[in-house]
């Protein structure tokens, strides 16, 4: 393939307007480029550049000139460029190397011996696993996908939940909130808590048990109560991070609702905390934070109540209003504000269906959540239809929270 058929040109091209912050659309601009160029002590004729972007009819590109270029670019050479590209191009099948520090390991690797559950293989990738790399997520999302699905999941889960790496990716970070048959509840109070040295990870295991009955409606050991009060004692705010306070205030509002003490005036005291707390932050955080509280508060029928909170309310307001609908928690936002805040508001805008594909572990949240702000839109009869499969559908995967919403019993 000739260079100016590759996907390395049209990057070049790209990162050329992007360092430039010339637009490139005519000779005019290369005149332009040619300038910024040689301050940069980078020299290349605008006629040159010009042949370099189509405005001219092209030929075949001098090495020398691509090595300015890339020079500019910030590469000691077009092989250095190349392999960026390689590394980096959202499509790339080598766009993960540095995802595993073992050179020889890779995602296709990892993947294919979960699938023949070859323990060894298994085992050689998660000791290895590079956690900040930028396909995390990615990784932690296959591996999820692959437990799901896995004819051998007991034992899959076992592997997984006796190395640090393995609990790491799998049980704090995919964390499958549709819990399907129990399977990830059941294993993470079966096996996980022994495995468990941090303080962090122990509140993590109370929170998620005490959230997960909750919603499934199933039975709550009152020990786990006791230990996650003893756990937020011992562990201040500012040593969690912000999932992690997240989960801190929706198993307080739970936690709070399952008392015989429970009243309105500790539930304010609880929203005032989160709101200190909350509002220094960016709006990724805040609208985690805000949306597990709001799950929380229609669960325990008090968003009604909540609502009548200005400062809470306008906190709502703000979160949405910065929001791209990018998360499973800014989608819960919006929900809450198109029932509550957009008509007083006069909302113009409409609501938006989420845009990332990591959700697999919240799947019926997902579903529910969008299908419940749909039904805040249509007419009759789609509405009393929707109504009536989602009612069904919520309280047979532990989303019923969104009726609540909706109005339903709040």
């Amino acid at each position: 393939m000739e260079f100016y058929q590759s996907v390395y040109y049209s990057m070049i091209l790209s990162d050329l307007r992007k360092k430039s912050g010339i637009s490139m659309r005519s000779y005019s601009d290369a005149l332009l480029l040619s300038a910024a160029m040689e301050a940069a002590k980078f020299s290349i004729s605008s006629h040159t550049l010009a042949r370099f972007f189509g405005f001219i009819p092209s030929r075949k590109v001098y090495p020398s000139t691509l090595q300015l270029i890339c020079n500019y670019l910030g590469f000691d050479h077009f092989d250095a460029y190349r392999s960026y590209v390689d590394r980096t191009h959202q499509r790339s099948l080598l766009s993960d190397i540095g995802l595993f520090f073992d050179p020889l390991c890779s995602i296709q690797r990892f993947e294919i011996a979960i699938q023949l559950m070859d323990n060894q293989e298994i085992e050689l990738h998660l000791d290895c696993i590079n956690f900040d790399h930028e396909k995390i997520e990615k990784l932690a999302h296959l591996v999820g996908y692959l437990v799901r699905h896995s004819l051998n999941q007991k034992e899959l889960l076992t592997l997984l939940i006796k190395t640090s790496n393995g609990r790491r990716l799998f049980f704090e970070r995919f964390v499958d909130e549709d819990d399907p048959k129990n399977y990830f509840s059941t294993t993470l109070n079966a096996l996980y808590l022994k495995h468990v040295t941090t303080e962090n990870n122990r509140l993590f295991y109370y929170c998620f048990l005490i959230a997960n009955a909750s919603y499934h409606g199933k039975k709550i050991d009152p020990n786990w109560i006791g230990n996650f009060n003893k756990e937020t004692v011992n562990l201040g705010i500012s040593a969690l991070h912000f999932h992690e306070i997240s989960r801190v205030f929706e198993t307080k509002i739970l936690v709070q609702f399952h008392s015989s003490k429970h009243n309105h005036q500790k539930t304010n005291a609880i929203l005032e905390d989160m709101l200190a707390v909350s509002t220094p932050m960016e709006m990724h955080a805040q609208a985690w934070i805000l949306a597990r509280v709001l799950k929380a508060l229609a669960f325990t029928h008090q968003l009604n109540q909540a609502m009548k909170h200005e400062t809470f309310k306008t906190f709502i307001s703000n979160v949405y209003k910065q929001s791209e609908v990018q998360s499973m928690g800014e989608l819960i936002v919006q929900l809450v504000y198109f029932r509550y805040i957009a008509k007083e508001n006069q909302e113009i805008n409409p609501p938006l269906t989420i845009q990332s594909s990591y959700f697999q572990n919240e799947y019926h949240t997902r579903l529910s959540t969008e299908t419940a702000t749909r039904s805040l839109f249509c007419l009759e009869p789609e509405r009393e239809k929707l109504h009536a499969t989602l009612g069904t559908y919520t309280k047979t995967t532990g989303t019923y929270w969104v009726m609540n919403v909706l109005g339903n019993n709040t």
